[in-house]
């Protein structure tokens, strides 16, 4: 009977330590850890650099996001590298062999990756503690009607964002914040234009 009695005090004691403890901010006034990173953020001039950590803690794929105004620029970096570059109601996927054109409307592929920083301002989010990759980091957790976006901090640095829709689960590590450059959305003259 003291063995058991003693087995469920450590089992206590291991559950009782974790920091799983989640508050639930109503309304923000401009103090969240997520606004104070992103606050200078220009969402319509903008380079994000990320790592893709879907698989596993040291994948050095890189995914960066772009924007200049109506131009938005999205590539993989990787084994395989694709760009997709979106202008004057055309997108362009750019690969090493060519480039496919075709009429389309604007994708926002950093949507739910980087926030709409006038809304999360005053926004409510889901704060507490929480593990990736076997560290434990201070989490924000965003909800946008069945969507959540979950940004992990070590102190006020932001480490890894986490976004989770209804078809699909994305973590990446975020690297830098950099200015766009103009040149990101020119079509290189030697790439050869593909057609299906």
């Amino acid at each position: 009977m003291m063995k058991k009695l003693f087995l469920l005090f450590l089992i206590f004691l291991c559950f009782g330590c974790n920091d799983s403890k989640v508050t639930t901010v109503k309304k923000s006034n401009g103090d969240s850890l997520t606004y104070n990173f992103f606050k200078n953020f220009d969402s319509n001039s903008y380079c994000v650099y990320f790592f893709d950590r879907n698989t596993n803690i040291n994948d050095d794929t890189k995914i960066i996001f772009g924007r200049l105004e109506d131009k938005y620029y999205y590539k993989i970096e990787g084994i395989n590298t694709q760009t997709i570059i979106q202008k004057d109601g055309y997108k362009y996927t750019v690969n090493d062999s060519g480039f496919f054109k075709e009429e389309s409307d604007v994708v926002d592929y950093s949507k739910g990756i980087l926030p709409d920083i006038d809304k999360i301002k005053t926004s409510g989010y889901d704060t507490g503690k929480e593990k990736v990759f076997n560290s434990t980091y201070v989490f924000e957790r965003y909800k946008n009607d069945k969507e959540y976006t979950t940004y992990y901090y070590r102190g006020n640095k932001l480490v890894y964002v986490r976004f989770s829709g209804i078809q699909n689960e994305i973590l990446l590590k975020f690297n830098k914040f950099d200015k766009v450059n103009d040149k990101i959305f020119e079509i290189d003259d030697g790439l050869v234009e593909i057609s299906y």
